[in-house]
């Protein structure tokens, strides 16, 4: 809903706040076209960390964040979902303790570069 408000020198016609409301829209769509550059990395980014958690991480036990049924790395599209939901802030203390605790074959090390730079790095 636009609301314009006027005073008793202002003369607000439908033209005038067809015009404000037009250029309000050019702006958002502008805003939007010119970000997309960067919405494609953070995306591009996303994938790349799915795809590593996916190789690293498809045998972890379940935990107290990471189940059988949702949130896991078994497969890519899932585990996007994970790495969403970590770059969001939802759990990402109980994912990256159940990720120290799960006894891959893989040294610890390489978990915790992985598991901060996924929380530092979005």
């Amino acid at each position: 809903m636009l609301i314009v408000v006027c005073n008793s020198q202002c003369t607000c016609t439908w033209p005038t706040v067809q015009r404000v409301f037009q250029n309000l829209m050019e702006t958002v769509v502008k805003t939007v076209y010119r970000s997309l550059g960067l919405l494609s990395v953070l995306l591009m980014t996303s994938i790349m960390y799915s795809f590593i958690g996916a190789l690293f991480f498809a045998n972890i036990r379940s935990g107290e964040a990471l189940d059988y049924s949702v949130v896991n790395f078994d497969g890519i599209l899932v585990s996007l979902h994970l790495v969403i939901r970590t770059m969001t802030g939802e759990d990402w203390y109980q994912i990256f303790w159940d990720t120290m605790v799960c006894g891959v074959a893989i040294s610890y090390e390489n978990l915790t570069v992985y598991c901060i730079c996924l929380c530092l790095g979005f």
